[in-house]
C-alpha cells in the first residue's frame, strides 16, 4: 500500500511540474484582479480574472495594450472576442477550463505569445492559425476533443512543451519531429495504437508520457532519443521492450505499470543514471526480478 501511494505521488509531481510552473504571473510587476481598476491605472502588464463568472469578454479590455500576462481560466466563455485579439504585446494567455469549441484565426495576431493554455475546453479541432505563431514555447491543449493535429505543427518552431493529454487523437502528423527544441511531449490518455517513428526525431525530448494508451510495440529508434529522462508508458499492451531501449542513457524514471511484460532487455545495467523504475502489474517471473535488481542496483525498483 506504501509502496502504491509513493509511486502514484511521484508520478502526480512528474507530470504535473509541466503545468505548474510557468502559469503564475511575475511577482515582480503589479497583478490586477479587476478590469475596471486596471482600466483606471497608468500601466498594466498583467491582469488576473480568474473565476469572475465572465460569459463575454468587455471591449474595453482592448485598451489594455501594454498588458503581457492575462488569466481568464475557469470562467464560462463560449467565445473569443476581437478585443481580446488586440493585445499585441500578450505573452501569456491562460483560457483553461472555459467552454470554448472554437478559436478565431485572428489568434494568429498575438505574435508575441510564449505560453497558451486551452487545457479543459470543447475544442475538436486544432486551431490551424497557432501554427503561424513562431514565439510559442508552451502550448497546453489538454482534456479537449482533438481527434487529429494539423501537419503545420511544425510551424511552432519554439515549441518545447506540448501537452495534449486526454484528448482522442490516434496518430500525429511525421512534422511532429521537425519540433527540434521539444523537451516535454504529453500523449497520455489518449488512442496511440504505435509508437510513431517521428517521435524518435525529438533530438531534446527529456519527457515523454503515453500512459493509458493501446501501444503494442516500442520500435527500435527509441535508442535516438538521447536526452530522454523520464518515460512513462504505464497502462499499454507493451509485451515485450526492443534490445536498444538500454541506449537511453540518460534515463532517470522509468514507469511500466500495467502492461503485459514477461522479462526487460539484457544490460540493463548500461542504464547507469536510472533512479527510478516502477513495474507493477506485469507477468515478471520471481527470477526475471532478481535479474533486474542485480543488474540496476543503485535504482528504486518497485514491483
Amino acid at each position: 500500500m506504501l509502496c502504491n501511494m509513493k509511486s502514484k505521488m511521484l508520478l502526480f509531481l512528474v507530470v504535473s511540474w509541466g503545468m505548474i510552473q510557468g502559469q503564475n504571473a511575475n511577482r515582480e510587476t503589479p497583478v490586477y484582479t479587476s478590469l475596471q481598476k486596471a482600466l483606471e491605472a497608468e500601466e498594466v502588464l498583467q491582469l488576473n480574472l480568474r473565476e469572475q463568472h465572465i460569459f463575454q469578454l468587455n471591449d474595453s479590455l482592448s485598451q489594455l495594450k501594454e498588458l503581457i500576462f492575462l488569466n481568464l481560466m475557469k470562467n464560462h466563455l463560449e467565445k473569443l472576442d476581437s478585443s481580446l485579439f488586440e493585445l499585441k504585446e500578450l505573452e501569456v494567455l491562460n483560457l483553461k477550463d472555459n467552454k470554448l469549441s472554437h478559436i478565431p484565426q485572428a489568434i494568429n495576431e498575438l505574435k508575441g505569445l510564449i505560453r497558451l493554455d486551452m487545457a479543459s475546453n470543447d475544442i475538436s479541432e486544432f486551431p490551424v492559425a497557432l501554427t503561424s505563431l513562431k514565439k510559442l514555447k508552451y502550448l497546453h491543449f489538454s482534456e479537449n476533443y482533438l481527434v487529429n493535429i494539423s501537419g503545420k505543427i511544425d510551424g511552432c518552431k519554439s515549441l518545447e512543451v506540448l501537452e495534449l493529454q486526454s484528448n482522442q487523437l490516434r496518430f500525429l502528423p511525421n512534422t511532429i519531429g521537425n519540433l527540434k527544441k521539444l523537451k516535454q511531449l504529453n500523449l497520455a490518455y489518449n488512442q496511440f495504437r504505435e509508437f510513431q517513428l517521428a517521435w524518435t526525431d525529438l533530438e531534446n525530448l527529456e519527457t515523454l508520457n503515453l500512459e493509458f494508451n493501446k501501444i503494442q510495440n516500442i520500435p527500435e529508434e527509441i535508442k535516438n532519443l538521447k536526452k530522454l529522462k523520464v518515460l512513462i508508458l504505464t497502462n499499454n499492451e507493451l509485451t515485450e521492450l526492443p534490445a536498444k531501449f538500454v541506449k537511453l542513457q540518460n534515463l532517470e524514471l522509468l514507469i511500466l505499470s500495467n502492461n503485459n511484460l514477461s522479462h526487460l532487455p539484457k544490460e540493463l545495467k548500461s542504464l547507469k543514471k536510472l533512479k527510478t523504475l516502477i513495474i507493477k502489474d506485469n507477468n515478471l517471473s520471481e527470477e526475471e526480478m532478481a535479474r533486474i535488481k542485480l543488474e540496476l542496483p543503485n535504482c528504486q525498483i518497485i514491483f
